[in-house]
């Protein structure tokens, strides 16, 4: 019984070591494997890569501050889920077999300088790049159909990005606290989400760079804060489609001309969507109903305004605190 025992424990003192040392080029899927090399993360296989619960999951996190580099072999058509969170990867190489990257696949991925998307990827999830404070450029994919919420927030580094045509909608605080950001639109994009580009910071300089931003003729709704707080912005023109200009959408933000003309379809001027900017006139279109409360307000150097025709409703304090000298009210307001 004694020399079961002894047998026993000496089967298990080599078999547990060698399976330690198996982990440096294990399986991470039924489909892919990995394996480390000095500070090179492979990853090998042909299909997708497995989806994490939660960052820290990965079987190479222990080891997230020595990788520096990650290869994705062709033929590896996913990346998983919280796969890279969290590491000290500074290039990453993506081959055209991927079709998505997860959920909070680089989120605080904070030395990751660029990446560029292949053509192939179609889906990014969620917190995808949260946090990227070093990635300075990025070339996304023109399959691309969304930027989903928190994909690129705290990005503190990125410089400029275009918006492929692809691209339908950008969510919630998809580009949030993005300091340094330029952004180009293209035509295809139809939703820019509530607080898309807003800064938490209103004190800071800046937050996207653009002085002057034009919305393409697609897009159908720009959500509540989607641009609050950028006081850098002086020149906006909206197009021809859309309908929604919600709360807060440009509150504050350094605007001296806005040019709504195109817009013969917009409805309603959300609740302080203008408030604070530095507009000196204004042309509503005839298609605007709604005026909402304190769209205007504390506009101090706006001295003109052209009310639309079809104008139903003038909300509460909607011009307060402006320097408008003459209104005309249109016949078909009601309140």
């Amino acid at each position: 019984m004694i020399k079961k025992v002894l047998a026993v424990i000496l089967v298990l003192t080599v078999v547990v070591p060698l399976a330690v040392w198996g982990m440096s080029d294990a399986k991470v899927s039924a489909a892919t494997s990995y394996t480390v090399i000095g500070n090179t993360l492979m990853i090998t296989g042909t299909g997708p890569m497995t989806d994490y619960a939660e960052v820290g999951k990965a079987p190479w996190y222990d080891q997230r501050e020595t990788i520096t580099n990650i290869v994705i072999n062709s033929g590896v058509t996913s990346i998983g889920k919280n796969a890279f969170a969290g590491t000290n990867v500074i290039l990453i190489e993506i081959p055209d077999t991927v079709t998505s990257i997860g959920q909070s696949a680089f989120y605080e991925c904070s030395k990751l300088y660029s990446v560029t998307m292949p053509n192939s990827i179609t889906q990014i999830g969620t917190y995808a790049f949260w946090g990227c404070s070093s990635m300075e450029s990025i070339t996304l994919s023109n399959k691309l159909e969304e930027i989903p919420e928190l994909a690129f927030t705290r990005c503190s580094s990125l410089t400029s990005i275009t918006i492929p045509g692809s691209v339908k909608s950008i969510g919630y605080r998809a580009f949030a606290n993005c300091e340094k950001l330029s952004v180009t639109f293209s035509e295809g994009l139809e939703v820019i989400g509530d607080e898309a580009f807003f800064k938490d910071y209103p004190t800071a300089p800046i937050g996207i760079t653009n002085s002057t931003l034009r919305i393409p003729d697609s897009v159908k709704s720009i959500g509540k804060n989607a641009f609050a707080d950028n006081k850098g912005l002086k020149t906006l023109t909206t197009g021809t489609n859309l309908i929604t200009i919600d709360d807060e959408a440009f509150r504050q933000c350094g605007l001296t001309t806005i040019n709504l003309s195109r817009s013969q379809k917009l409805d309603k001027i959300g609740t302080k969507a203008f408030m604070m900017t530095s507009v000196t006139s204004m042309v509503i279109p005839d298609s605007v109903t709604i005026i909402g409360e304190s769209a205007f307000q504390q506009c101090g150097s706006l001295t003109a305004v052209k009310l639309p025709a079809n104008l139903k409703e003038i909300g509460d304090y909607a011009f307060v605190a402006t320097a408008l000298e003459q209104v005309e009210i249109p016949e078909k307001v009601e309140k």
